[in-house]
């Protein structure tokens, strides 16, 4: 999902029960307006029961401290959700919202309207409300009308709607055009959603409006090939958007041509806002996919981070960014982990050697002692203050001649950081020598291991100021 812009942090209740009964601890702050309690997140194993929510928001309605009320997984009730409504039509503070589990969308037994629908109407008057967490609630078609108000009359910025598998076109159009109208949504998370052409074409409209969106998040999203045409329509006129995050969205066969070719990103021309890019494990693979990423890219030319990994685009992919987007201006920090590069590829890594700060290649086995060797060849005069060589194929001699390179104090003088776990040598005996070896070439120079490959450190060991100066295989 797209993530927001970091807060200040602020003291926080977890839900913990009071050791004298039912009650929650922290329920007796907010009655008592405690100013040191900002935010509240009651976990999903905590009780929370009708009676409590209604306590809780009554409470709520007159506190002038809490920024933030976190309380996903729990049933509303109807009784509860005009609880809520009231509260957050009279508080002032709250900034940040989520209540309710998969059934807050949900009909009334007896017919009535939604728990979903009641809660809208009373955060459709906060006053201070911009963050609106509806993920996996049950969001439906019919609720688009009461969203889209609240859009309208609130000033929010944020809006995640993922994992609502019923939302479709109808909802989205209502609420996107409450958005439009409102003109302060700033973040937008769709994740795990199913958009058919309709709905994408709804978001592509929405993308042309003069709403200031920020970031967009379309993770997992299923899009067909007219969908991705909106959508990239959408983008390509919409200079606001700085975060753009699309991992798991089926780009390959055709899918970044429809959303990013045709001429519809044009090089020297379009200059849009984007920073920052997720495309990982998209299946971009095919050349006609690989160039029209190629002219998106370079019309991002504020582009800071890119993530690429999982795409196996391989040499004649990489050939065509390091020649294209990335000829004159590479982002400070780019992913090219399991792209299926080789050795015959290794000289066109250093456009990024020269300009980047972090260079990740994890799972690029292709490379091999060979490539590690070319990339090392070129590192005199890099940037890089982080580099991740993990499974990238390399043996003990290969990480022999790692060595011999650091002790030129011009290469990759700037590094800070080197990872070389998940390579076949990492099991040999001679590893560890080496390492310690490295080490002491480089003091400042953190060497790390990803323990199973799965980014976990347990088994890494630090001193007083977190640099690595163990591991335990």
């Amino acid at each position: 999902a797209v993530r927001p812009a970091r807060r200040a942090r602020a003291p926080m209740a977890w839900g913990k029960s009071a050791p004298e009964g039912d009650r929650p601890s922290w329920l007796a702050h907010i009655e008592a307006n405690d100013a040191a309690l900002r935010s509240v997140h009651v976990l999903r194993v905590r009780a929370f029961d009708e009676a409590t929510q209604i306590a809780t928001a009554k409470a709520l309605e007159e506190n002038e401290h809490v920024r933030e009320f976190y309380a996903s997984g729990h049933r509303v009730s109807a009784p509860a959700a005009r609880a809520w409504a009231a509260c957050l039509a009279i508080n002032t503070s709250i900034k940040s919202m989520c209540v309710g589990d998969e059934t807050f969308g949900d009909d009334g037994d007896d017919g009535t309207e939604s728990a979903l629908e009641t809660t809208l109407r009373g955060a459709a008057h906060g006053a201070a409300l911009e963050r609106l967490d509806l993920e996996y609630k049950g969001v439906r078609d019919e609720h688009g009308r009461a969203l889209g108000k609240c859009m309208t009359q609130c000033a929010m910025r944020e809006l995640r709607l993922g994992r609502n598998e019923k939302l479709g076109a109808v909802g989205y159009a209502a609420t996107f055009n409450g958005a439009s109208e409102g003109a302060t949504l700033e973040t937008l998370d769709l994740t795990d959603n199913a958009l058919d052409t309709a709905s994408a074409s709804a978001l592509g409209e929405f993308l042309k409006s003069p709403c200031p969106l920020k970031r967009l998040g379309l993770t997992r999203c299923a899009i067909g090939a007219e969908g991705l045409r909106a959508v990239g329509a959408g983008l390509a006129s919409r200079a606001s958007v700085e975060a753009l995050e699309m991992n798991g969205v089926k780009l390959g066969k055709g899918g970044a041509h429809a959303c990013f070719g045709d001429g519809l990103f044009t090089i020297g021309t379009q200059k849009l806002s984007i920073t920052a890019v997720e495309f990982v494990q998209c299946e971009i693979e095919d050349a006609k996919d690989v160039e029209a990423l190629d002219s998106f890219l370079a019309a991002c030319p504020n582009l800071v981070s890119a993530n690429l990994r999982g795409n196996a685009f391989g040499d004649a992919g990489l050939a065509t960014l390091a020649k294209g987007a990335f000829g004159t201006r590479v982002p400070e920090s780019l992913d090219l982990g399991a792209c299926a590069i080789t050795v015959d590829a290794a000289d066109s890594l250093g456009f990024v050697l020269k300009a980047s700060k972090s260079l990740a290649l994890f799972d690029n086995a292709g490379l091999g002692d060979a490539g590690v060797a070319k990339i090392f060849g070129a590192g005199q005069g890099s940037s890089l203050t982080l580099l991740d060589l993990g499974a990238v194929g390399l043996t003990v001699e290969g990480l022999r001649a790692v060595v011999k390179a650091f002790e030129n104090p011009q290469t990759f003088s700037d590094l800070r950081t080197l990872v070389v776990g998940g390579n076949p040598g990492a099991q040999d005996d001679e590893w560890e020598r080496l390492v310690n070896n490295l080490r002491a070439i480089r003091p400042e120079l953190d060497v790390a291991w990803r323990a199973a490959d799965g980014g976990d450190d347990s088994k890494l060991t630090r001193d007083a100021t977190g640099r690595v100066i163990s591991v335990d295989n």
